[in-house]
C-alpha cells in the first residue's frame, strides 16, 4: 500500500510539474504577444511620424538642386537635412531597441535620456489624444541604477495606459525623484488626470490575463511588476485623490552599496519607516484600468 501510494504521489507530482511548465510557457507566449502588439502600434505611429522628416528631406534636396542657390541658403538646407535625418534615425533606433529581447543588465543611466526616449516613442499617440507629456526632475546629471531597456518598456506601457485613460483634464506628468546620488536609488512617477481606475476593475488589479481592452492580453502591468521585482524595487498603481491615476516605481540603487529600499515616501507622502528588512513590492496587474 505504501509503495502504491508513493507511486501515485510521484505521478501526481510529475503531472503537477508538467502543468506548471506548460502554464509558464503559455505565459511567456502571451507576454511576447503583448510586446509585439505594443510594438506594432508604435510602428504604425512611427510610420506616420517619419513622413514629416522625409518630406523635409525631399524639400531640402529640391532646394539644393537650384542652380542659383547662394551659400547661406545651401548651408541652411544642409542643417535642415541633418536635423531631419537625425530625428528619423532616433525614432527608428528607439523602436528597434524596444523590440529586442535584453538580458537584465543594470548600470548607471541618465534619467533625462530615459524620459526623452519614452516620451518620443508615445508622442504620436499622445498628440492624437490631445494630451501633453511633461517631464519633471530629470537631467543628465541625475542618474539611476537599473536596466535602461527594461525600464523604457515599463515607462512606455504606463504612458500608453495614461494616454488611453482620457479624456484628460491636464498633462501627463513623468517625474523623477533622486534619493541617493551615489547608489542611484530613486522614485519615478507617472501621473495623469484621466478617468482613473473604475471601481469594478480595481479589485482585480494583479490578476494575470485580466483586461478591459478588446485587443489587450492583460499582461502589461504584470510585466511592469516583473521588471521592478527583478530590480529589487517596488511598483504601485492607484487612483489619485481627486481624479486620474499615479503609477509609482521605486528603484533601490546599486545593491552592493545599498541593497534595501529604505526611507522612501509613499504615494500620499507620509513618512516612511526608518529601516526595512528587504525590498518589497505590491503585486500589480495587467495592461488596463
Amino acid at each position: 500500500s505504501q509503495r502504491l501510494l508513493q507511486a501515485h504521489l510521484a505521478e501526481v507530482e510529475a503531472e503537477h510539474r508538467a502543468q506548471g511548465q506548460a502554464l509558464e510557457r503559455a505565459r511567456g507566449i502571451m507576454e511576447r504577444q503583448d510586446a509585439l502588439a505594443t510594438l506594432g502600434e508604435l510602428a504604425a505611429g512611427l510610420a506616420h511620424e517619419l513622413k514629416n522628416p522625409l518630406a523635409i528631406v525631399e524639400s531640402a534636396l529640391h532646394a539644393l538642386e537650384e542652380p542659383d542657390l547662394d551659400d547661406d541658403e545651401r548651408t541652411r538646407c544642409h542643417r535642415v537635412l541633418n536635423r531631419a535625418i537625425r530625428k528619423a534615425n532616433r525614432n527608428i533606433s528607439g523602436l528597434l531597441e524596444l523590440g529586442r529581447d535584453h538580458p537584465y543588465r543594470p548600470a548607471m543611466h541618465s534619467s533625462r535620456e530615459l524620459f526623452d526616449q519614452a516620451r518620443e516613442l508615445v508622442l504620436i499617440e499622445a498628440r492624437q489624444a490631445r494630451v501633453d507629456i511633461e517631464i519633471e526632475g530629470a537631467s543628465d546629471s541625475r542618474r539611476f541604477f537599473g536596466d535602461h531597456d527594461q525600464l523604457l518598456q515599463v515607462l512606455i506601457n504606463l504612458l500608453r495606459n495614461s494616454i488611453q485613460a482620457g479624456p484628460h483634464m491636464g498633462a501627463i506628468r513623468l517625474v523623477f525623484e533622486l534619493r541617493d546620488r551615489g547608489t542611484g536609488s530613486c522614485r519615478i512617477l507617472v501621473e495623469d488626470l484621466g478617468t482613473g481606475i473604475p471601481a469594478d476593475v480595481e479589485p482585480r488589479l494583479g490578476t494575470p490575463f485580466y483586461t478591459t481592452k478588446t485587443d489587450g492580453t492583460g499582461l502589461g502591468l504584470s510585466i511592469c511588476e516583473k521588471i521592478l521585482t527583478q530590480h529589487g524595487g517596488q511598483f504601485r498603481l492607484a487612483n489619485r485623490q481627486r481624479m486620474g491615476t499615479v503609477a509609482e516605481l521605486v528603484l533601490p540603487g546599486q545593491p552592493t552599496q545599498r541593497p534595501r529600499v529604505e526611507n522612501l515616501p509613499s504615494l500620499a507622502g507620509e513618512p516612511a519607516a526608518s529601516q526595512a528588512p528587504q525590498a518589497t513590492h505590491t503585486p500589480m496587474p495587467s495592461t488596463t484600468r
